[in-house]
């Protein structure tokens, strides 16, 4: 379901640097963006972030830089 809110905790728990790191960080302003609905915890560092879909999901086509992900992926998303 898509309509879920949906929160993320201990973001690299494991690691020397725990935490987001920029191209995360990116990513999940993509998502936040493709998807219309909103993000706590979203600044480099932070181990938890929460999401809130508020609203209608929509079938969309977006871009994003590939610059910013380690790897790419397709997302076909439909509702």
């Amino acid at each position: 379901r898509w309509d879920l809110k949906l929160r993320i905790r201990s973001i690299r728990g494991k690691r020397t640097k725990p935490g987001l790191r920029p191209q995360h960080l990116k990513g999940l302003e993509f998502v936040r963006d493709f998807c219309g609905g909103t993000m706590t915890g979203l600044e480099v560092g932070s181990v938890e972030v929460a999401y809130d879909p508020r609203g209608q999901f929509r079938e969309r086509v977006a871009r994003a830089d590939d610059s910013i992900f380690g790897a790419t992926h397709m997302v076909d998303v439909k509702t």
